[in-house]
């Protein structure tokens, strides 16, 4: 990151040179992509999927700009379907190509249109050949009409058994998609003269020529029977409607979303492969008073390399916390090698992989997103959260709940901070939020800025709803509480049933709701479900000038320049060895326009050629510019031309340095190198001629 300066009016001439000086930082020299005009190929591509695309599949691909961004879309699509992942088939890609050939080849007979837009081939191109047809034609008494059948599709939100029916209207034309409440059994019947508003009368006429096309007539559903109104229900209907729909049941479209905003982030090689995940964060207050972020990303598979009987994976995370306007505060970047041998990978398989970390944050309001690469594989995926940190300014609050399955003490809770360790306990629970009936759920939570007099006559109540019944409710004495810094709440689920639960957990004064918050959770039907293997990285305790330099940066990043020089000189003094921490102060010193200091503390790291980064020499570069000391300047900046080639900031900032030594013919000629090669520096054109219409 490139230090801020900061500059005051000396005089005319550096007043002059001062007003392009902060233009000539580092610009993309990408130029900027047209958007691709939707090829034939792709138009012809989006018809071929028309049915199985999802609304946000097809909005994201309309969306990219390029043919390659499409191409690479169109991969990933058909792999997020690809039933058997890591073969060279994909069995769903060549079946829905079948089913599209089929449809085309036996559904448009004597019709105008390709066989796969009629109702026959949508139907059949979504859920695939029918296990029985009845077809009736050629009867003297009923329109052609066909009833398929299906089963086994409950995955997609359809019944275990049901029919599909499609008719000739009036006998001619393509075979439409029947509707038992809009068309009714008259629709179905030839020459039928009754009152076409009685569809029982119709049902009792087709029944005697038909009864079984009649019963299907009024409902699709096996067994549904007749309706009380004499009409049929809404069932049939609905149904359609979730045939038409479970496209979005046979894929998870999230990845669509990712796919677009993570495009430019990722390298061509991983944009095609996408795997979803499941996340949480919270943020703790740690004894100290700073509050820790606490975060888990749990994906949803794990795939791995073999070497000899090892068996490996290399992950590399990176991730940004930005505040309110854009800036980013904070940077993670870690890389993840995990190794397994054969029985360590079973169980890999049969749990889901939790990577635990935690960092330090300084008070505001945030959205945190990480990228988690898997470089083995070249598979990704992203977690995006909103978290907000409260001042210690704040009133009366109370963080989040975290619904947990185990809470155990940490015996070294004392040597590092660790990833939702809290008071002295490891947490242990599931993203997801779900618990078996065995389960103990200890719902854990802080509240801050409780007064004597809420400790006192205050109350914790715990309640528990399922739709909208209240089935368990607690209350505890705030002055029963051991420790009030943390909250820990255990109820048993024993007497519960399977199902979807509320839990809201209020502070009260005198019966009087001073705070709240809310989560949901369910209880599974099966009797164990596989606990996370967690992988965690954590940080060095509480007192190790880390925190104070990693809270530094984060203060200065946000603009809080003073707050930041205070904890990073914390951090330099108790680690003056460490060139990240010198150069953190640094930082701070230039942009409070502290320059001594600024040259003091790097002039003594150049002397190590290995610390001779161009960020350092940059910055120092700079410092002496500001204090007046042009041919120590120029030494440097000479010297990182060889080092680093020709670069836009150090020739703006040398021209600059021969200006204010008074060799103006250098200067210019200095400026004149950067303008060819960024013509387009109004600001350095505009001097360079002001310049030479007063020689």
């Amino acid at each position: 990151m490139n230090p801020i300066i900061r500059t005051g009016p000396n005089s005319r001439k550096i007043g002059l040179l001062v007003c392009f000086l902060v233009v000539l930082l580092p610009v993309s020299g990408l130029a900027d992509q047209k958007k691709d005009v939707l090829s034939e190929r792709h138009k012809q591509w989006l018809e071929e999927v028309s049915y199985i695309i999802t609304n946000v599949e097809k909005e994201v691909f309309l969306k990219l700009e390029s043919g390659r961004e499409k191409d690479l879309f169109i991969e990933t699509f058909w792999k997020q379907r690809d039933p058997t992942k890591g073969t060279l088939t994909n069995e769903r890609k060549d079946e829905h190509y079948r089913r599209l050939n089929y449809s085309n080849k036996h559904f448009g007979r004597g019709t105008p249109i390709h066989g796969w837009r009629t109702d026959r081939g949508r139907i059949y191109i979504l859920l695939g050949p029918p296990q029985d047809v009845q077809r009736y034609e050629g009867k003297t008494y009923v329109y052609p009409t066909e009833v398929w059948f299906y089963q086994g599709l409950s995955e997609y939100g359809l019944p275990s058994g049901f029919h599909i029916l499609f008719f000739k209207r009036k006998g001619m034309g393509a075979y439409e998609i029947y509707s038992p409440l809009t068309d009714g059994p008259q629709a179905l019947m030839t020459g039928y003269l009754g009152d076409q508003t009685d569809y029982f009368e119709a049902l009792q006429q087709l029944r005697q020529v038909e009864p079984n096309l009649a019963d299907v007539s009024f409902s699709l559903i096996p067994g549904e029977g007749s309706s009380v109104s004499g009409r049929p229900s809404m069932s049939s209907d609905i149904l359609i409607q979730q045939v038409e729909r479970s496209p979005e049941k046979m894929v998870r479209d999230s990845y669509a979303r990712k796919f677009i905003d993570y495009k430019d982030r990722v390298d061509v090689e991983y944009s095609a492969n996408y795997i979803d995940s499941g996340s949480l964060v919270r943020a703790f207050k740690d004894k100290a008073g700073i509050f820790m972020v606490h975060y888990v990303i749990e994906p949803e598979n794990l795939s791995v390399d073999q070497f000899e009987e090892k068996y490996y994976s290399s992950l590399r995370l990176n991730g940004v916390v930005e505040d309110s306007e854009g800036r980013i505060i904070h940077q993670l970047e870690k890389k993840i090698s995990l190794e397994f041998d054969p029985d360590q990978l079973q169980d890999i398989y049969l749990r889901p992989l939790c990577i635990r970390d935690v960092f330090p944050l300084i008070p505001g309001d945030y959205s945190i997103s990480v990228l988690l690469m898997n470089e083995t594989s070249k598979e990704f995926t992203s977690v995006e959260h909103s978290l907000s940190i409260p001042d210690k300014k704040d009133e009366l609050q109370m963080t989040p709940l975290l619904l947990c399955y185990d809470v155990r003490k940490d015996r070294e809770q004392e040597k590092k901070v660790k990833p939702f360790s809290l008071g002295g306990n490891r947490l242990y629970f599931h993203s997801g939020k779900m618990f078996v009936r065995s389960d103990e759920l200890s719902v854990v939570f802080q509240v801050f800025k409780l007064n004597p007099g809420i400790l006192e006559r205050g109350k914790i109540a715990v309640e528990i709803q399922q739709d909208d019944v209240l089935v368990h409710v607690f209350h505890r004495n705030l002055r029963e509480v051991e420790d009030p810094s943390v909250f820990i709440e255990t109820v048993s689920l024993q007497d519960f049933t399977p199902g979807y639960y509320s839990l809201s957990v209020s502070v009260l004064l005198d019966e009087e709701t001073l705070l709240h918050q809310e989560e949901i959770f369910s209880i599974t039907h099966v009797e164990v479900i596989p606990r996370p293997w967690i992988f965690s990285k954590s940080l060095p305790p509480a007192n190790d000038p880390v925190h104070a330099f990693l809270t530094g940066s984060q203060l200065f990043n946000s603009g809080r320049f003073q707050e930041a020089r205070i904890m990073l000189e914390e951090a330099y003094a108790r680690r003056p060895e460490s060139i990240d921490y010198a150069v953190g102060l640094a930082r701070s010193l230039f942009a409070l326009e502290d320059f001594d200091s600024t040259e003091e503390i790097l002039l003594p790291l150049i002397q190590d050629s290995q610390n001779t980064s161009f960020d350092i020499l940059f910055m120092l570069a700079r410092a002496q510019q500001k204090l007046g000391k042009f041919i120590q300047a120029v030494s440097i900046l000479e010297s990182m031309r060889l080092s680093f080639g020709v670069n836009i900031e150090v020739l703006n900032l040398l021209g600059i340095c021969y200006f204010q030594q008074g060799d103006i013919d250098k200067a210019l000629e200095i400026w004149e190198v950067s303008l060819e090669m960024k013509p387009d520096q109004p600001h350095l054109l505009e001097s360079v001629k002001g310049i030479k219409e007063k020689r």
